[in-house]
């Protein structure tokens, strides 16, 4: 999701599609800490990614296929996912990442920065936004972001992983995975954000806390 673009400004901000993805968000940091064991962390994403890339390939070969899709998703789709990959597909790519590459409190942290932190810049810039950054990202913008994922993250790092991190720990980690997620979403003009900005706050917060023993 974009904060604010000088050619969509006047683009009404898309409930529903913020609501699906705070609520996939959720599912994901559920299925991560209640159902899926290490070692099904690390297939079972894959597997829907492979499913969601095998979607893409029909889309590319079938119109048909491709209409009949982004009806079944109008509510939630951006008009540029008729042509482009769609964000579902990165966001799926980037859990599959997330569960080969990244121990459960990274990859949950990864899942909540992007869940609550990408939604708020969205609302937050498109409304308040005046100070322009650049990529149609706003100051406004940026800055919610970074406190409500690190306000998450924290919540979920010290609630879940209190016992094994401290509050010392899960702090630092959940700052430094909101501000390398946040960074991210200013630069990733190139890269869909469902993809790169779980990543980054993951690996941010694993370098952080190898660190910091």
């Amino acid at each position: 999701m974009t904060q604010s673009h000088a050619d969509d400004s006047l683009r009404p901000t898309n409930y529903t599609r913020s609501i699906v993805h705070v609520a996939s968000g959720v599912a994901a940091f559920g299925l991560v800490e209640y159902v899926l064991s290490d070692r099904e962390r690390a297939w079972v994403p894959a597997v829907f990614a492979l499913f969601f890339w095998s979607l893409e390939l029909l889309r590319r070969r079938s119109m048909r296929a491709n209409r009949f899709l982004m009806w079944v998703f109008h509510r939630i789709a951006h008009p540029s996912e008729v042509a482009q990959v769609n964000s579902s597909t990165w966001y799926g790519t980037s859990l599959a990442l997330l569960g080969l590459f990244f121990p459960k409190a990274c990859a949950s942290l990864g899942v909540v920065v992007l869940a609550f932190g990408d939604p708020a810049a969205s609302f937050i810039g498109r409304r308040f936004g005046k100070l322009r950054l650049i990529h149609g990202r706003t100051l406004e913008g940026t800055l919610a972001f970074f406190f409500v994922a690190a306000l998450g993250g924290f919540a979920a790092l010290f609630g879940w992983h209190g016992a094994e991190l401290g509050m010392a720990r899960a702090l630092l980690a959940a700052l430094v995975a909101a501000l390398a997620a946040a960074t991210m979403e200013i630069f990733c003009h190139q890269l869909d954000d469902n993809f790169a900005v779980p990543l980054a706050a993951a690996g941010a917060a694993w370098a952080a806390l190898a660190l910091v023993t």
